[in-house]
Formats: structure tokens, C-alpha cells, sequence
């Protein structure tokens, strides 16, 4: 990836953020309303509701559910692009992980908003910690590496097995249920419970969490580092599958 590849990864990022919101009323509102409704529903529904006994509920469903679903979308996402910028990849010399950098990269600045936007509602309206506003990005830096290299990964895989988009749906959908973000750890069964640690998705959102209820940097370090390490891992893979197959891609695509 040199300085041509990271140039094309701008220059499609500003465009897409210009399409995505040309010719529409709400624009950007309508990035940050999704989340912000389900923030809500959510944040009602499982502690006035279901009365779940968690010591600050709203923000504790807050760092779970923005990283969750900051990856679900990229995922969703990123999986078919290959596929689907088949024509363009074949006419053109471009990269084709540009789009899923790009795309990357899109979503974690929406999530960044969306984070802003909720942080202040805390401000104003109850409380929250000023060190998670400079604890959010640094937790996003293991999350968007690897989102976006396990992203090249299925979207490698999709262009030799077309049904892998499909099956990325399903297992986030079922990964949802699994893993600790509206509901804490301890409320799954012992089984699962040891299994928590081969859920890439709770190794990731554990650094959010780790000082829910004060700094404590040494506990925050721990789960950075191990999220930084599953990053590192998957990226590495990727680099070494896409050096192997990257010429019966653009074949495939």
C-alpha cells in the first residue's frame, strides 16, 4: 500500500460521502438517526422493562452496541464489493482493497458522530466521564484494523463462493445474541462463558467497557493489547491470502 493507493482511498472516500448524501432532506441525520433509534428502543426496553440490574445501563449498552454495530455494517458491506465492483476492477489497474479501506473508513467516522452526539446527550442530560472521549477513538484503532482485514478476508472468500455474503448475514445475526453487548458476560451460561474469548467481537469491544465506571489504564492497556493482537493476526492473514490469490480475484470477480 503506498502513497497511489492511500491517495485513491481519500479521493473515494470524499466520494462517497458526497453521494451518499446528495439530493436528500436529512442528509447527515439520517447516518446518526438509525443507531440513535436503536440506542433508544434498546436502552427502554432492557432496563425499564426487563429491569436488567446493571449499574449505568445506558452507557454500558452504549459501548457495546456502537462498535457491534460499526462491524456489522462494515461487514455487510464490505463482503460483495469485490463482486460488485467486478466491472470497474476489470476496466481500471486500481487496487481493489481501496473500497473496502474507503468504506472502512466511511463508517468508523460515522460512528465517531454518533458517538459525539451521544456523549454530549450524557453531558446534558445525565453524566459521563470526560477520559471516554479520548478512550472512543484510541479503543477504535484495534476495531477499524481489524474490520477492515477481516472484511478483505470475506471479500476474497466471496468472490471464489458466492454464498459467503449469506452466510456473514446469518452469523452476525446469531453473533448478536452471543456476545455480551446489551447484557453483561456473567448472564450466559458457564459454557459459553469460556468460549467468550474466541469471539472476536468481544475481544474487540472489551477496551470500550473496561472503564465504564472509572480510569483505570492498566485494565484498559490489558484489552487494547489484546485487541491490538487479534488485529495484527488478522491482518496478517489477509496480507498473505490476498499476496496468494490476488491476480484470480480480479479473474473471479
Amino acid at each position: 500500500m503506498n502513497k497511489v493507493f492511500w491517495s485513491q482511498v481519500f479521493v473515494l472516500l470524499d466520494a462517497q460521502l458526497k453521494v451518499r448524501y446528495r439530493k436528500t432532506i436529512g442528509g447527515f441525520v439520517w447516518v446518526l438517526m438509525n443507531p440513535l433509534i436503536q440506542f433508544g428502543s434498546q436502552a427502554v426496553i432492557f432496563s425499564l422493562v426487563l429491569k436488567l440490574d446493571i449499574e449505568n445501563y445506558p452507557q454500558f449498552l452504549m459501548f457495546g452496541m456502537l462498535p457491534w454495530l460499526y462491524s456489522f455494517q462494515t461487514l455487510e458491506m464490505n463482503t460483495g464489493v469485490f463482486v460488485q465492483q467486478s466491472l470497474f476492477l476489470k476496466s481500471y489497474s486500481t487496487d481493489p482493497r481501496v473500497f473496502i479501506v474507503a468504506t472502512t473508513f466511511e463508517n468508523a467516522l460515522n460512528s465517531a458522530a454518533t458517538f459525539l452526539v451521544m456523549f454530549l446527550a450524557f453531558q446534558v442530560f445525565s453524566s459521563i466521564s470526560w477520559h471516554q472521549l479520548w478512550l472512543y477513538p484510541v479503543s477504535m484503532i484495534p476495531l477499524i484494523a481489524g474490520i477492515a482485514s477481516l472484511s478483505q478476508i470475506l471479500a476474497i472468500l466471496q468472490t471464489f463462493l458466492r454464498d459467503t455474503r449469506y452466510m456473514v448475514s446469518f452469523a452476525l445475526s446469531v453473533g448478536y445474541f452471543l456476545t455480551p453487548i446489551f447484557y453483561p458476560p456473567d448472564r450466559l451460561p458457564d459454557w459459553l462463558q469460556s468460549g467468550l474469548w474466541a469471539n472476536p467481537f468481544w475481544i474487540w469491544i472489551r477496551p470500550f467497557r473496561s472503564n465504564l465506571n472509572g480510569l483505570e489504564l492498566g485494565s484498559f492497556a490489558l484489552d487494547w493489547v489484546a485487541s491490538m493482537a487479534l488485529s495484527a493476526g488478522l491482518t496478517l492473514i489477509a496480507v498473505l491470502y490476498w499476496a496468494r490469490v490476488k491476480n484470480e480475484v480480479r479473474l473471479r470477480a
